[in-house]
This record gives C-alpha cells, structure tokens and sequence, in this order.
C-alpha cells in the first residue's frame, strides 16, 4: 500500500495550464485519472508479505492495524514538516528523472515563473518530455511546452 500527496491546487491549476477544465469535479469524484498528476510518494507499507491465505482471520486485524498505525504517524511527521500546503515544495525529479509536473506546478503556485522557465528550457534542449501530452490537429504537444507558455504568460 502506498501513501502518496499533493496539494490540493495542483490538479486544478494543471488542468487550467493544460486547457481541461471539464476535469474540474467536485473532491468526491475525482480519482487518479489518465490527466491527473501524480502525488508524490511519502510511504510504502507493506500489507501480507506473503500470500494472505495463509493468514488467520485474528491475523488480519493485527497487520491492518499495524499499516494503519504507520500511516497515522506518516502522516502526523508530514505534515509537522509540511505545516503549508501552499508552500509544499514535492521532489523536482520525477522516477525517470525529469523535471517533476507537480513540482513545476508547486513553483508556478508560489509565483516562481522564472524558475519554471528555465528548468523548462532546460529539459526541451535535452529533448526531454514530461510524460504528458495532447494532440492539437496533427501535433502532438508536450505538457512542457504548455507549462511554458503559461509560464511566459505569466510575466
């Protein structure tokens, strides 16, 4: 089981940047769609390290309670260290090593526009995607390059 986090600006400013604002539904309905970024993982727990069959029942509440408990505390050191969603800084690299959509969005939020522009550059004169893309008539454009232009429009 995985505990990840992200603030809760940073999908509706995506979808704003990335012109999906139909994507904009009330807390309840959403889910971690196809155009949704991705939270930033703060915990793995592991649940039945083997296979659960071979758990008693008895055994079931201990492990749950035991992850929940992990969780909670997790949790209550995430947000000690994180007292501000508003100024919540996730990790700048993604796991393929490319600068991070949320932390571009975190840096937007913060009124950081150079900041984005410059990592941004950056990553297109090295060729690299941010894992995102639309297709606009027979392009297909990169998240990178409608962060950018948000960006720029921002000055």
């Amino acid at each position: 089981m995985d505990l990840k986090v992200k603030p809760f600006y940073a999908d509706d400013l995506w979808w704003d940047i990335f012109q999906m604002p139909e994507n904009k539904k009330p807390l309840s309905l959403r889910g971690n769609g196809a155009f949704a970024l991705s939270g930033e993982l703060i915990g793995e727990y592991p649940t039945f390290v083997e296979n659960w069959k071979n758990y008693e029942e008895q055994d079931f509440e201990k492990v749950w309670t035991s992850v929940f408990n992990k969780i909670e505390e997790e949790i209550a050191s995430f947000i000690s260290q994180n007292p501000s969603a508003d100024r919540y800084m996730p990790l700048a690299t993604n796991m393929r090593g490319d600068v991070s959509l949320t932390y571009l969005i975190a840096l937007l939020h913060n009124n950081k526009v150079h900041k984005v522009i410059e990592l941004i550059q950056e990553a297109q004169k090295s060729n690299k995607r941010c894992g995102m893309s639309k297709w606009i008539g027979d392009e297909e454009i990169d998240g990178y390059s409608f962060v950018l232009k948000y960006a720029n429009s921002m000055l």
